[in-house]
């Protein structure tokens, strides 16, 4: 490489003549050239990037800002519907809405609370008759249907508890209950017993139910299965408490549940005729709270609340505990002893429950119950013939006690 011996010895300012003259000048320029330009690409590159991102990432921030901003504009758009058919009123957006519904984060993300309670409000408004009028129903109904059946366990409780407390005056809330349960069959055995209740008295829902909601559809199969497995598990959960197992964080949810249910529903699940059979071993668990929903729902009529405030009363009496709270439960219910007979029924399984054989050696706090019970039934025998025959049918006389009723209140 003789050239390059030239140079070497040379200083720089004399090197570049010869450098310039020599044969390979062109060929090393070009490759300079290129890694120049890359170099300050690179730097150029670099320095832009810095001045979006640089310490605070401005880059990304904008990036996220981008997707804030659909976001909000997502949520914008699906309440402004929401509010157009919560009021009466149609949109030609709906479907637009349920694609935006695709998950639970969804509903509290793009809906929000208020608007979801907004529809919640409208089921209970919803009218027939004209046009208008069936087009709103049908699209509150449907994007309520469509949260039901992407939503959480609570937010499908609140769906169905509004439908069911509108079924006996809209049967048009059928469809889209039976929709829910074929996405979701854990909750035909939240709805089953209002729709086989709404069937009894209207011949539609029940050519409807018959269509679509046979014994042998799948949903329905699914959610026998399902219904037999709690029903198994939660006899064991209450046997495993009663035993001295602490499965109370177990039992807790099974419970709160199905209370949650009948306070939004007015109406009790598939699976509340489990409680009542299971009273005496849970009891410490039921509270003023869950007693006062029970007496809420203990003028309605529905014979499975009856159930268990008989068995709560009984299994507290017994044991002497709650005093206060017996007496309430057997004031509420002798007033639904005067419409409802299995209230009745309920009262006698006090009564009865209370009876001792030796009865010199009877508690005197259990007797004051027994008694109450007892005058509870008197009382509401003079509104219930069903009441006069469950007395003559056991034998029970209407002066079995001295000093009447006033004595024991």
């Amino acid at each position: 490489m003789p050239g390059y011996a030239q140079i070497l010895p040379c200083s720089i300012p004399g090197a570049l003549p010869l450098l310039a003259a020599h044969p390979l000048f062109s060929v090393g320029m070009s490759s300079v050239a290129l890694g120049l330009a890359f170099v300050l690409l690179m730097a150029a590159a670099g320095f832009v990037l810095g001045r979006f991102m640089g310490s605070q990432e401005r880059l990304i921030d904008q990036v996220n800002a981008g997707r804030q901003a659909a976001s909000n504009e997502s949520r914008d758009f699906v309440q402004g519907v929401i509010a157009a058919i919560a009021t009466g009123g149609t949109s030609d957006d709906v479907s637009e809405v349920l694609k935006a519904l695709v998950g639970p984060s969804s509903v509290d993300d793009v809906v929000g609370e208020e608007a979801f309670s907004s529809l919640l409000s409208a089921v209970s408004t919803l009218r027939s008759g004209d046009e208008a009028a069936r087009m709103n129903r049908e699209q509150v109904l449907r994007v309520l249907a469509r949260i039901a059946v992407i939503g959480s366990d609570n937010t499908r409780m609140r769906v169905l508890g509004a439908m069911v407390r509108a079924l006996p005056r809209n049967r048009h809330v059928t469809p889209f209950l039976i929709e829910i349960c074929k996405r979701v069959p854990e909750a035909w055995n939240d709805v089953q017993p209002a729709l086989e209740e709404a069937l009894a008295s209207d011949p539609s829902v029940a050519k409807y139910m018959r269509d679509a909601a046979g014994p042998k559809e799948p949903f329905v199969r699914q959610a026998t299965e399902l219904y037999m497995t709690s029903m198994v598990r939660f006899r064991r959960l209450c046997e495993d408490r009663a035993a001295g197992s602490a499965v109370d964080s177990e039992l807790a949810p099974i419970l709160e549940r199905e209370f949650t249910f009948l306070h939004l529903a007015g109406t009790v699940s598939r699976r509340f005729v489990w409680l009542s059979a299971q009273a005496r071993r849970f009891h410490p668990m039921i509270d003023d709270e869950r007693v006062d929903i029970l007496l809420g729902e203990a003028a309605s009529g529905q014979s499975e609340v009856h159930a268990l405030l008989g068995q709560l009363a009984l299994t507290w009496a017994l044991e002497g505990l709650h005093e206060a709270r017996v007496r309430r439960i057997l004031s509420g219910l002798e007033d639904a002893a005067k419409h409802h007979p299995s209230a009745g029924d309920a009262l006698l399984d006090v009564f009865l429950g209370l009876k001792s054989n030796d009865v010199g050696n009877t508690r005197p706090d259990r007797e004051s119950v027994r008694r109450r019970a007892y005058f509870a039934l008197i009382a509401a025998a003079d509104h219930s013939f069903e009441v006069i025959k469950l007395l003559g049918t056991h034998g029970i006389p209407r002066d079995l006690y001295q000093g009447g009723r006033d004595s024991v209140l």
